[in-house]
């Protein structure tokens, strides 16, 4: 019929001005990403989507130091550096400049040198002088039989004594030097049992302390460097020290010779814990002075 007809007519009409809007202006998507950007506008935990991070002309959020706000970057909170991108590099010409490190380190190969090179010297000289080989075995038990229980008290002082625990090896390397001395000029059968005796009471009072000592003054991330300096120093002091002795016996025919050079060690040790001494004072009186 004529309205069957103009309805038909009316429905194509509607049909080709709704296709005609649809072409000029399509719809926006809702399948969860922005028509700008390619990132999903779903929220996140804090309740923002990406959407708020882009960096769209038209709306630019407010910036912050943890946001990247330059144009046409994202707004993604910065990288912060890693721990180990922020500690200093290792460096071991860096942990020998420590200072006063170094007139420790020498004290100490020296202070090694005259303790331990003994336990080569003292029994041929012993018997040299006219000892039984018995007796000059026990010599070296007396030492370290004194020495075990020593350095318990040696450690038990210098815990109560904290920072000033350094006069404890001081005043025993002086003792150490003396006695030596006197055991050089005066050596017969009793003064060298005296000795050995005494050279266990102060003779290696400066060998557990080492490694607290370079502890005190150098910075944490060389601890561990610290640590193997004792057995280095060790090593080295009687590899160095019993080719010598070695040497000078074969020059002289005696240990006495050598039973010296040792004492003389004593001297050296003594003398850069004096200089170690004084740098630590004036470091600190400076210290003081800044603060």
């Amino acid at each position: 019929t004529e309205d069957e007809g103009r309805e038909k007519h009316l429905s194509s009409a509607s049909h080709n001005i709704s296709s005609h809007v649809n072409k000029t202006n399509p719809p926006e998507p809702n399948d969860g990403h922005n028509a700008l950007s390619d990132h999903p506008t779903t929220p996140d935990v804090n309740g923002e989507t990406d959407a708020d991070h882009s960096c769209s002309p038209g709306a630019q959020p407010e910036c912050n130091s943890n946001l990247d706000c330059r144009p046409g970057k994202s707004y993604l909170s910065k990288v912060s550096p890693t721990i180990a991108e922020t500690q200093p590099q290792y460096s071991y010409v860096r942990f020998l400049r420590t200072p006063n490190l170094l007139s420790l380190l020498f004290a100490a190969f020296f202070g090694c040198f005259a303790y331990y090179c003994q336990f080569f010297i003292l029994p041929p000289l012993a018997i040299e002088i006219g000892m039984s080989k018995l007796m000059a075995a026990n010599i070296i038990a007396i030492t370290s039989v004194v020495e075990l229980i020593l350095r318990l008290v040696v450690g038990f002082i210098a815990d109560k004594l904290g920072k000033n625990k350094l006069w404890i090896v001081i005043v025993s390397t002086s003792i150490a030097l003396t006695i030596g001395v006197g055991a050089t000029v005066w050596l017969n059968e009793s003064v060298l049992l005296g000795y050995a005796l005494l050279f266990g009471v102060v003779g290696g009072t400066f060998i557990p302390l080492i490694i607290p000592f370079a502890m005190d003054i150098v910075p944490p991330e060389f601890l561990g460097s610290v640590a193997g300096l004792f057995p280095f120093l060790t090593g080295a002091s009687v590899a160095i020290g019993t080719p010598i002795l070695s040497e000078v016996y074969e020059m002289t025919s005696s240990y006495r010779q050598g039973f010296l050079i040792c004492v003389c060690g004593y001297a050296v040790c003594l003398l850069f814990l004096v200089v170690h001494f004084i740098g630590i004072s004036c470091n600190g009186a400076q210290k003081a002075r800044n603060t």
